[in-house]
């Protein structure tokens, strides 16, 4: 157990540097063959770990342009955003203004109440 620790802390130090032999000198005769051992498993399930984040980075990166793309579908099919988007002829200034006109219409009350928090709460209730 304690070669293992000390192994790990060497493989923090030195390992992206020197190779499992070169570490394993540091050590005295008995421990060499285990800290080479060690380190070999060590650097092997490291492999493996960053192979596992990388799929799930990669599941991650392309689950969000999946999102973003069926926002985007969901977006370009509203009233809002068609009449928006003729005037501009241009998705960045189309996005600008679609966030400011939102922001806008969020500012108009109706009985003291906004008219967006009106509007959510008809839509959940009619969910």
């Amino acid at each position: 157990v304690l070669c293992r620790k000390i192994c790990y802390y060497f493989i923090n130090l030195y390992y992206p540097l020197l190779s499992p032999e070169k570490i394993a000198k540091k050590f005295d005769n008995r421990h060499r063959t285990t800290v080479i051992y060690s380190l070999r498993n060590i650097k092997d399930n490291m492999s493996v770990n960053e192979k596992l984040e990388q799929n799930i980075e990669a599941r991650k990166v392309k689950n969000n342009i999946v999102n973003n793309q069926h926002f985007y579908a969901m977006v370009s099919q509203t009233t809002l955003y068609q009449y928006i988007h003729p005037m501009t002829g241009n998705y960045f200034q189309t996005r600008k203004l679609l966030i400011q006109v939102i922001e806008g219409l969020c500012e108009y009350t109706e009985h003291d109440t906004e008219l967006y928090v009106t509007e959510v709460k008809n839509h959940l209730e009619g969910s």
